[in-house]
């Protein structure tokens, strides 16, 4: 987000920060697929002989866990899963039901003493506080650790007793629940359901280490022999040459997803690479990590757990050999610049492993990448006004402002953005409905961010994925499947050079060009309008392109998860030409005439070939039933359009056809069902270019921001109609007097840059009724030296308070006029305002003339509702009749819409 954005937003929105009571729950279900509890340390000799989640037998819901360990001669087995820490206090508690064939299974819990550290190794000392164990043979019985702060005196008297009195229970954390699956000599069966920890509350923020870094080690036989990667060699050597990360001396991309309690296991079977972990590694997590041979992205332990291991001559552990790259935080200002340059010193001279520093700065890039060795780029354009075109613009813009020859790796969301459902469901009066991102939608972004030059991506991600719902079943088919195409292309971006932009024969399209010594590879972006909405086809049947630079004897082929097969290139002015048909349209084209490319590509696509293809089908078979629904919801308030009728049955022909022949011909399975998924992006675009018939940017309303939310969009529509005018609740929006602004509210804020002279006023020019408007200028403090990026926006105005109760619907009016684009920043003029956030955030780069905009927003809990005017970039802009209307939500069903008129729908 920008820096003036998140200015604003924290200065309006911390009025409805809350503080969080003793009460935070943590629960396992154990409902997935893959199993949460890991073995742990064990002095019993054994063997693990199954261990599964079972869809019988359970205590409740779905499922459970079970195992089944034969052992001998000892008196625990441990099986645990790592919690995020909580503090010891009276209202933490634990439980968990099993179920046994022997008693004496038990439920423990491990306490961490920050404040006192063990004399052998420096980390903070552990132990182990027992709960109830099992009795009830063959029932299930609920195991707890009911006393906490009762249980660890216990326990520190003993450590005094050991170590001396200095032992410390101070801030004591519990951050590991385990289970001694032990039953004694032979065969014991465990089953595992409903673990709950109650009575949260994270560490104290003034805890003297950062508590996930240290080893984190049940016991000492628990360190083994050192961490191995699965060749069961050590971990490979992760560092950048250049602009290019490299492991083991070979280029690397990687494709990392944030972590949100899953198994590392279930990550990786989806094709992700790297895991981007919200807070430091335990020791544990990092070497699960390693036997998986996948990387971790993790913010390294803090400056003052780095300074005492500092004085103490220690560094990081081996135990922390698979974090690929340390994550330093986002955010940053000019403010912070210290105190991060202090953490990255610190963090350099305690990493034997000189691992890649990355951060992703709101500000002052310049000076943060002189810090860190990758920057990351983060905003999420799908379903906001922000286009395709201008994301791009400003990835690029981001590494303009960096170091000279920082890489860029890029977040790529995968989820629309939580505000935008937050006013859905405000708006609806009920629970919103389910807005999944398709997989050309993110794969297209992905090409985006690839053009920009980005040499990694971090797939942003705020729920799990080993969920058994459909929409986190759907949500990671779509991420497998996008993996196994940047399984077939991520060498380029790698290891290779950015090449100049293929033209085609359509205006909304481009192609991203990326070469290495031996090949390149051509990615098609199609951007046209609405495009972070509703992406549709090109209006072209065959796709074609100019390659520029192509070397002469490189033959050009097209590249699908499935097919690996040569095309028609042929040599012109200005490059290569080549075409992808209809049924190509979701394709790559390699350039090369080494065999080994060839051969190597035509290897990966065979071991992948079977699962794109079903995957394929099953991803448009999901797309056609949430379409179809949708359809049938537009026809209940009169909006349907014929032309789709015909491409559903279409879609519907294709996927049949698809899945009959799937066992005997896989690649024409696989491009039938792409074919399917190109009658549905049609079938979308037409919805979306009846409820948006101009290319004005803005989403009037919540329900514009995505395909299965376009019914709500007429019923609101219809609702708002029928409701009277409202005064207007702004104070003096109507700009005439200047003093009277300031005594209402109004703020005017500038962000101070050497190279930019801002002004704000009252004039009669800029009026559009009345005496006067309002006009703000940016304008280069040097005419013949302009600045060609802004990194910040140089001046916004935020409007008075207006309050609001719960429910109110909100509609936020005005004139603008933008007579030459801004320049230096994609976002233009920015409308923004508290209830909408970033993601329904207004951008207006340039006018013919007056224009006026109407912004719908409802009210999901009282509170405040502040407007904020910025201009991101150099230019003038002229603003008039600016109102905020506040309008009772009325009781009852909205009145029934009436019909469109029929007419054929626009690409």
């Amino acid at each position: 987000m920008p820096n003036f954005l998140r200015l604003v937003l924290l200065t309006f929105w911390a009025i409805d920060a809350t503080v969080a009571l003793a009460g935070g729950v943590s629960r396992d279900e154990f409902e997935g697929q893959e199993p949460s509890l890991r073995a742990v340390s064990a002095d019993a000799v054994y063997k693990l002989e199954q261990h599964r989640r079972v869809a019988q037998g359970m205590h409740s819901g779905r499922g459970c866990e079970h195992l089944r360990i034969s052992g001998s001669n000892g008196t625990y087995v441990y099986f645990g899963k790592p919690i995020e820490p909580a503090r010891v206090i009276g209202e933490l508690k634990a439980s968990l039901w099993v179920k046994a064939d022997r008693p004496g299974v038990q439920i423990l819990a491990r306490i961490v003493l920050p404040r006192s550290a063990d004399p052998q190794t420096g980390a903070p000392i552990t132990s182990l506080v027992r709960g109830g164990d099992y009795q009830h043979i063959g029932q299930w019985q609920q195991l707890a650790i009911d006393d906490f702060p009762k249980l660890v005196d216990r326990q520190v008297r003993v450590l005094r007793a050991k170590f001396g009195p200095q032992i410390d229970a101070r801030e004591a954390l519990v951050d590991l629940i385990l289970i001694n699956v032990y039953g004694g000599p032979g065969a014991t069966n465990v089953w595992i359901d409903d673990l709950e920890i109650s009575g949260i509350i994270g560490p104290s923020p003034d805890s003297a280490v950062e508590l996930a870094a240290y080893d984190n080690a049940a016991a000492p036989n628990d360190r083994g022999g050192g961490t191995r990667w699965p060749s069961g060699q050590g971990v490979p050597k992760a560092e950048m040459k250049g602009r290019a990360l490299l492991v083991a001396e070979r280029p690397f991309f990687p494709r990392a997803i944030d972590w949100n309690g899953e198994p590392l296991s279930r990550l990786q079977s989806l094709g992700f690479n790297c895991v981007r972990l919200p807070q430091a590694a335990t020791a544990p997590l990092a070497r699960e990590a390693a036997a998986l041979g996948l990387w971790l992205i993790a913010p390294p332990p803090d400056a003052r757990e780095l300074e005492a291991r500092a004085a103490q001559g220690a560094q990081i552990a081996a135990d922390f050999d698979a974090v690929l790259a340390w994550d330093l935080g986002s955010g940053f200002t000019k403010k912070e610049l210290p105190a991060v340059k202090r953490w990255a010193e610190l963090v350099k001279a305690a990493d034997p492993r000189n691992r890649p520093l990355l951060c992703d700065p709101d500000s002052d890039l310049l000076n943060y990448t002189r810090l860190v060795d990758v920057l990351l780029a983060t905003r999420e354009p799908l379903g906001t006004t922000l286009t395709l075109d201008q994301y791009g613009a400003w990835v690029k813009q981001r590494s303009q402002l960096a170091r000279g020859g920082t890489p860029i790796w890029v977040t790529i969301q995968t989820e629309i953005s939580p505000r935008l459902i937050e006013q859905v469901a405000a708006a609806a009066g009920q629970a919103a409905p389910e807005m999944p991102l398709e997989e050309h939608q993110i794969r297209n972004l992905i090409h985006v961010a690839l053009a920009s030059r980005a040499r990694g991506l971090c797939f942003k991600s705020r729920s799990r994925l080993d969920g058994n719902d459909p929409a986190s079943m759907q949500r990671a088919a779509v991420l497998e499947l996008i993996n196994l195409h940047l399984d077939l292309i991520d060498r380029w971006p790698a290891g290779g050079s950015f090449a100049p932009s293929a033209s085609t024969n359509d205006s909304h399209l481009t192609g991203a060009v990326m070469a290495t010594d031996r090949s390149r590879v051509l990615l098609p972006i199609f951007a046209p309008p609405h495009a972070q909405i509703v992406t549709g086809n090109p209006a072209a049947k065959d796709m074609a392109f100019l390659v520029p630079g192509v070397p002469e004897g490189y033959n050009a082929s097209e590249l699908s998860p499935t097919t690996f097969r040569p095309l028609a290139g042929k040599r012109i002015s200005g490059g290569t030409r080549v075409v992808l048909t209809e049924s190509e349209r979701d394709s790559a084209v390699v350039f090369t005439q080494d065999p080994l490319v060839t051969a190597a590509i035509s290897e990966r696509i065979a071991k992948v070939r079977a699962r794109a293809t079903h995957l394929t089908r099953e991803t448009a078979l999901t797309d056609l039933a949430n379409i179809g629904q949708i359809e049938r919801e537009l026809a209940a308030v009169g909006r349907t359009i014929p032309v789709t009728e015909k491409a559903r049955i279409t879609a519907e022909t294709q996927l049949h056809e698809s899945e009959s022949i799937a066992r005997t011909d896989v690649v024409k399975a696989y491009y039938m069902a792409r074919k399917a998924q190109h009658a549905l992006r049609d079938i979308e675009r037409a919805h979306l270019n009846a409820a948006l018939p101009n290319a004005e940017p803005d989403l009037t309303d919540p329900f514009l921001g995505h395909f299965a939310t376009l019914p709500a969009h007429y019923r609101f529509q219809q609702q708002v109609s029928t409701l009277p005018r409202a005064a207007n609740r702004l104070e003096q929006g109507g700009f005439e007097d200047l003093e009277a602004m300031r005594r209402a509210g109004w703020i005017y804020y500038q962000h101070q840059q050497p190279s930019i002279t801002t002004s704000v006023d009252l004039a009669p020019t800029s009026a559009h009724a009345g005496r006067a408007g309002l006009r703000l200028r940016a304008t280069a403090a040097d005419p013949n030296n302009k600045p060609s990026v802004i990194e910040s926006a140089p001046l916004w105005i935020n409007s008075p308070r207006v309050e609001l109760a719960a429910q109110d619907i909100v509609v936020i009016s005005g004139w603008v006029r933008v007579t030459e684009p801004v320049t230096g920043s994609v976002d233009g003029l920015l409308l923004l305002d508290t209830l909408g956030g970033d993601a329904m955030a207004q951008r207006i780069n340039a006018t013919k003339d007056w224009r006026q905009f109407t912004l719908y927003r409802v009210a999901p809990r009282p509170g405040p509702l502040v407007v904020t005017l910025a201009l991101t970039g150099l230019g003038e802009v002229w603003l008039d009749d600016f109102s905020v209307e506040v309008k009772s939500r009325p009781t009852g069903p909205p009145a029934a819409t009436q019909p469109m008129a029929a007419g054929a729908a626009r690409r």
